[in-house]
């Protein structure tokens, strides 16, 4: 079914879009030139490089600047966030180079602030949120969407973007909450993360969720080089298997390919207003 519709179906003018790979990690010998192509090969043809912290903006902006189908964000991850004065100096960078006169003005491939967010596996939930809270301030001054992370945290970042009125959107990658928490993320303007998770018949909560919320409120994303698929465990993922994401969504939704395929690309317009204004 799937190759005809590639062979037949499939419309070049809506490609397919991995919204959530860290390149940046994918770029072992120097291989991100053939992972680029073999993913476009796929008709993976763009895709969005989150930031994690101060230590790989540069290398971010670098790729981009290689790569003009390279979108990107900036943004400090909870995970790394090793202490106040570290994490507090990182957004002072991060605010000052933001709100720099020319630089989101020069930098037409930076599309949000991200990844932000709560990872309940460290224990500093208190400045996890504190610094959350403060990128969801900036991105809402500068008209923003966000890109956010979540581990056991999805209502506890609902309370928090709640607090701080932030009205831009973004994406929860890489969604594994319940149908509930994921009516309330679309409530608050969020389109849903939709990964590898879904190609495990194990993760039968997540497959219900995806397979009963509204198509307009999801992205399909790999988080490479993590989160590998069913059938691919123990190997780097790539970009390119975005295109076996978006087969496993088509087999738990009942729309057509070809509608999935056009409503993930004007998804991702809608979630990033400021994608594809480079080109």
């Amino acid at each position: 079914m799937f190759q005809a519709f590639f062979e037949k179906k499939f419309k070049n003018n809506y490609p397919l879009v991995d919204s959530h790979c860290h390149l940046d990690l994918c770029n072992k010998s120097n291989q991100l030139n053939n992972i680029i192509k073999k993913s476009e090969s796929k008709h993976v043809k763009f895709f969005v490089l989150p930031g994690i912290n101060s230590d790989n903006w540069i290398e971010i902006l670098n790729i981009a600047a290689h790569y003009p189908n390279v979108f990107f964000a900036l943004g400090i991850h909870p995970y790394f966030i090793q202490c106040e004065v570290d994490a507090q100096n990182q957004f002072n960078q991060l605010q000052n180079m933001l709100e720099a006169t020319d630089f989101i003005a020069s930098q037409q491939q930076f599309i949000a602030i991200g990844e932000i967010g709560i990872d309940s596996s460290r224990s500093d939930i208190k400045l996890q949120s504190l610094i959350f809270k403060q990128q969801l301030l900036l991105a809402q001054k500068l008209a923003l969407p966000v890109i956010i992370h979540h581990r056991n945290s999805i209502d506890l970042i609902c309370q928090l973007v709640r607090q701080t009125n932030f009205s831009h959107g973004g994406v929860v990658h890489a969604f594994s909450g319940s149908q509930q928490q994921a009516d309330n993320l679309i409530a608050l303007g969020f389109k849903l993360g939709v990964g590898g998770v879904i190609t495990y018949p194990r993760a039968s909560k997540t497959r219900r969720v995806i397979q009963s919320v509204s198509l307009a409120s999801l992205l399909i994303e790999t988080d490479s080089p993590d989160m590998p698929l069913a059938g691919y465990q123990g190997q780097d993922n790539h970009p390119s298997q975005a295109v076996l994401v978006f087969k496993a969504l088509c087999e738990l939704r009942q729309e057509p390919p070809e509608v999935i395929q056009q409503a993930l690309w004007h998804n991702v317009k809608a979630c990033f207003p400021r994608f594809l204004v480079s080109l």
